[in-house]
């Protein structure tokens, strides 16, 4: 009894991710991406299998006249922007769209084909967590850093909504910017430049951090704006390729105005100067610029350390004061935890607080977002629909129909409540993580407790279960 008491004991204190908690963290994963077919992973399919019918049946400059006629059945229309990251996907996809193209069989109505073209994001994943492993090894020199590095990352709850649930985009820029990064610290910087263009390209929220960079490491401000313009290049090149190909930004393409996009995220604002508003993300992101650009490094040790600090800022930033889709946070991932392992003598702290935020965000998203876990928009042409024969899933079945039917009167105060706690923990994450902070912390405590990780693996459990259940009822 005592030999296994010291076995779980020596088990529970190890300074490397389990294998049992790798374990329960994949199957985890390997859950949702069975399960859970999102309408945007639909249309994203739907349009790589229209890259290679461009190509197969006319040229790839017909690409969006092809996207527009929406053969493949895209629930969003054409397919608009900058595309790029498509032609990857529509290579990874080849095989299923040989087998529509020759066989009674399509792509969009199979959960087979849905889980493959998943797999693609969760390849970018993988490579993601390698960038990850190395740019930890690179700056900390530590196996068991980076181990928990890539851990951490992979078992974030948005690693899982955006990747296994939703099947976002996001998680391309994500590869693509810490592979940027790790060439910028290991001196490639045309590699980073080339590199962050595309991550930009893909979403455009990398170019946030991207200013946040070229700020921190150039000081002449003529060459910093040249340096940050290098960074749309690819984007702009793509849009005067494509923009008098047939049916480029039509009105049956899914182009949105990023007017209307800009407008969304720069709420909430508050009256000032005669009643005019004020954006809090804007105030808070200048502010940021000026001490990034006002900061000189003194060696490389700290140059390293300030780029992971604002690039993750940039992000905490943007995420607590802006608006942005329920999947989307995805992009913090794996900077905070690169910033974590740069600072083991707070890792307790920062684990604590980050375990409080992956709770948070799940309590605010139950509360206020209907389409998160809704299987109506969720569950369609997936594994369990085949096997179950289930249809017409109902909006009831999310965690936001369980809060409406149960708490209808305390949504308000549990949303609040939650995003307070989320608001403060970022804030303290972002005061004590600061690379020149010369505050004194207790060494001792908190330590770094391992019912925090199983916490993080276990959250989804009985949101999934109640999905599950819900369903077949």
């Amino acid at each position: 009894m005592t030999k296994s008491w010291n076995y779980l004991k020596e088990k529970y204190n190890s300074n490397e991710p389990l294998k049992i908690e790798w374990a329960c963290a994949i199957l985890l994963a390997f859950v949702m991406l069975i399960i859970f077919a999102y309408i945007d992973l639909i249309s994203f399919t739907a349009w790589s299998n229209d890259v290679i019918d461009s190509i197969a049946d006319s040229s790839i400059l017909d690409f969006f006249k092809v996207s527009a006629e929406n053969a493949n059945g895209s629930f969003h229309g054409g397919a608009s922007g900058i595309v790029f990251y498509l032609i990857p996907w529509a290579i990874w996809n080849s095989p299923m769209w040989l087998i529509q193209r020759f066989l009674p069989y399509n792509t969009i109505t199979s959960s087979l084909s849905l889980v493959w073209s998943k797999l693609f994001l969760v390849f970018c994943l993988i490579i993601t967590l390698i960038y990850t492993y190395k740019t930890i090894m690179y700056l900390t020199k530590n196996k068991a850093k980076a181990k928990w590095g890539i851990f951490l990352s992979f078992s974030f709850v948005f690693t899982y909504i955006g990747v296994f649930y939703a099947g976002q985009t996001d998680i391309i820029t994500t590869m693509l910017g810490i592979m940027a990064i790790y060439y910028l610290m290991n001196g490639k910087n045309k590699l980073f430049y080339i590199v962050s263009g595309f991550a930009i390209s893909v979403k455009y929220f990398f170019f946030l951090p991207y200013v946040f960079i070229i700020l921190l490491l150039e000081k002449d401000i003529k060459k910093a704006i040249g340096k940050i313009l290098i960074g749309l290049v690819p984007s702009v090149i793509f849009y005067l390729l494509c923009y008098n190909l047939p049916m480029y930004l039509s009105d049956g393409s899914s182009q949105t105005s990023m007017i209307d996009i800009f407008g969304q995220i720069v709420n909430p604002t508050f009256s000032i100067l005669r009643g005019q508003k004020l954006s809090l993300l804007i105030v808070a992101l200048l502010i940021l610029a000026f001490i990034a650009h006002m900061i000189i490094p003194k060696n490389d040790t700290e140059k390293n350390k300030l780029i992971i600090y604002f690039v993750t800022s940039a992000y905490i930033i943007f995420f607590t004061l802006g608006f942005h889709e329920f999947y989307r946070m995805i992009l913090l991932m794996p900077y905070i935890y690169i910033m974590f392992m740069q600072n083991e003598k707070i890792l307790g702290y920062n684990i604590l607080l980050d375990t409080f935020i992956n709770i948070g965000y799940i309590v605010v998203l139950s509360c206020t977002c209907r389409p998160f876990f809704a299987s109506k928009w969720s569950m369609k042409f997936t594994l369990m629909d085949n096997l179950f024969q289930l249809d017409a899933f109902h909006n009831k079945v999310s965690p936001f129909g369980f809060f409406e039917f149960h708490m209808k009167d305390q949504i308000q105060l549990i949303g609040t409540i939650s995003a307070s706690i989320i608001l403060v923990c970022m804030a303290i994450i972002l005061f004590i993580n600061y690379p020149r902070n010369k505050v004194k912390f207790d060494l001792e405590r908190p330590k770094f407790e391992r019912c925090l990780i199983w916490l993080r693996i276990l959250i989804f459990v009985p949101i999934i279960v109640y999905l599950i259940h819900g369903t077949m009822n």
